[in-house]
């Protein structure tokens, strides 16, 4: 640069106006060049960390995501036995229902205030959302999977929410014709609770319509969450898939 420097000097000098102009020209390319290239090489490291960042990333998500496949495959067993125990109580039932054990019948009512519900670890992903570290992600595929399968856990979790309202609201209907704290002692959940000293009249609960109402949408409900938990397993597997790929 010096060199053109004083070469410019030299035929400024001498009035020679064109030469001075070319070398003149010759610097301001030789400087625009050189900043062009000193940014080309900050966006390759740049580049490079970005990319070291995001392989951080998909090691921390593969076993968080390698976590909740299990997890998933146990809420799909829970859900699966919940339709199943729901569908024999709702084949008891009617204007003049099956007998059947008390005990079965404490079960079934106990089945039908389990809500077992899928709840994935997310530490790791929400951490790598909101750092914002997503959006490096060159894999848009990969990207929106990710995407659409926290929009598809929020929903499963508001239908959890709803389960649990609906089924209480509806369970007003036949609660009386239940003897809560024999079904609490059956289960075993609360130790040394004495059965209840009240008669349990199981025709009048088994031929009740709100029973058999209440029951009828926890299975569906129940279904449909099963459903979405196994749709939430796939999108698991896929996401496993792409992570481990990249």
């Amino acid at each position: 640069m010096r060199v053109f420097s004083k070469q410019r000097r030299f035929y400024l000098l001498k009035k020679k106006l064109s030469t001075y102009l070319v070398y003149a020209l010759g610097e301001i390319v030789l400087i625009v060049f050189g900043i062009l290239f000193a940014l080309q090489i900050a966006n390759w490291n740049q580049d490079k960390n970005d990319q070291q960042k995001v392989q951080a990333w998909r090691i921390k998500l593969t076993a968080e995501f390698e976590q909740n496949q299990l997890a998933v495959e146990q809420a799909i067993k829970d859900l699966t036995t919940v339709t199943g125990e729901l569908s024999a109580f709702l084949s008891l039932m009617g204007p003049e229902p099956e007998i059947a054990e008390d005990n079965k019948i404490y079960n079934y009512i106990a089945v039908y205030f389990w809500n077992p519900s899928y709840t994935p670890r997310t530490i790791v992903f929400d951490q790598f959302v909101d750092s914002g570290d997503i959006d490096l992600l060159n894999d848009l595929v990969l990207k929106d999977a990710l995407l659409e399968w926290k929009t598809a856990i929020r929903n499963n979790q508001m239908l959890v929410e709803s389960i649990s309202s609906h089924q209480d609201t509806m369970a007003e209907g036949w609660q009386d014709l239940y003897r809560w704290k024999s079904s609490i002692a059956m289960t075993g959940w609360i130790k040394h609770m004495p059965e209840s000293q009240f008669p349990f009249d199981q025709n009048a609960l088994l031929s009740s319509p709100a029973l058999e109402n209440a029951v009828s949408m926890k299975l569906i409900l129940t279904e449909m969450q099963r459903l979405n938990v196994q749709t939430a397993k796939r999108q698991q597997a896929n996401i496993l898939s792409l992570l481990m790929g990249g």
